[in-house]
């Protein structure tokens, strides 16, 4: 990686010149170190074979952190309609998350997960096309929205939605949702 080549670059440039490098070092994916590196200008060099020319590295800072987790993706898609309260109530779900898909069934009303008036906003211009008798454009981007059950604040998911598919005569809205942990 771009660090080893720092040292390696530093390592071979030395010429008794005192310079430092900073490098990350990292062991796994739960670990990195930050750290200082020079080269000692020791009157003993370590011990090594004749044909090479050693060097002693010395660590002049360390600073360690745990790193940071991946936040995890996945696809989810609803199907949702309005109940008779006018409410958008996800009727179906598939894929994704099992916690996420379990408890988007356990509590279907969009308006408990999502800003559904900028929902519905975004939806504004295909209900538009359905209600003139149009044709729309499918799928149509919606926009990026935050999913967060108000109930657990571990459930909070980004997601680019998409309209797939829209049935008139059914009033049955198909969305995909490309989450991602937020």
């Amino acid at each position: 990686n771009s660090d080893l080549c720092t040292v390696i670059s530093l390592v071979r440039n030395c010429n008794g010149v005192a310079r430092a490098v900073s490098v990350r070092l990292s062991h796994g994916e739960k670990w990195s170190y930050k750290c200082q590196l020079s080269i000692s200008h020791a009157q003993d060099p370590p011990a090594a074979p004749s044909s090479s020319n050693p060097v002693c590295l010395v660590i002049d800072g360390l600073a360690c952190r745990p790193s940071k987790p991946k936040r995890r993706q996945w696809n989810v898609h609803l199907w949702a309609s309005m109940n008779d309260d006018f409410q958008l109530e996800i009727i179906r779900v598939q894929g994704g998350n099992s916690a996420f898909v379990h408890a988007l069934r356990a509590n279907p009303y969009m308006e408990s997960w999502v800003d559904v008036d900028g929902m519905m906003r975004a939806l504004a211009p295909v209900f538009e096309a359905a209600i003139a008798d149009e044709e729309y454009p499918m799928p149509h981007m919606l926009g990026m929205f935050t999913f967060a059950n108000k109930r657990s604040s571990r459930l909070r998911c980004d997601a680019h939605v998409s309209l797939v598919h829209y049935s008139v005569a059914e009033e049955i809205l198909h969305l995909c949702c490309s989450m991602k942990e937020a």
